[in-house]
């Protein structure tokens, strides 16, 4: 109980769930933040060789499956026609 105000203490649950939605609201200062960040090309894509291969096709840009994260970026890249 909180002596000032004769309230039980938040639980740890409702404290993630306030501060979550603080935390969504769109703020002019955030809306700033994200065309600033537009302007300059948006977030930085990773180098294709962070992008680990799980179907074992390795460096080659062709004969990814979907399900291959590397094969995912290429499509998406090509798609975008930055590849």
């Amino acid at each position: 109980m909180n002596a000032a105000t004769d309230q039980p203490e938040p639980t740890p649950e409702e404290i993630a769930r306030v501060l979550s939605h603080l935390g969504k609201r769109r703020t002019p200062k955030k809306a700033a933040t994200s065309a600033a960040n537009g302007r300059q090309g948006g977030r930085p894509q990773l180098p294709l060789s962070a992008i680990t291969c799980t179907c074992g096709a390795g460096e080659a840009l062709e004969g990814h499956p979907t399900t291959c994260p590397r094969g995912r970026a290429i499509r998406r890249r090509q798609k975008a026609g930055t590849l």
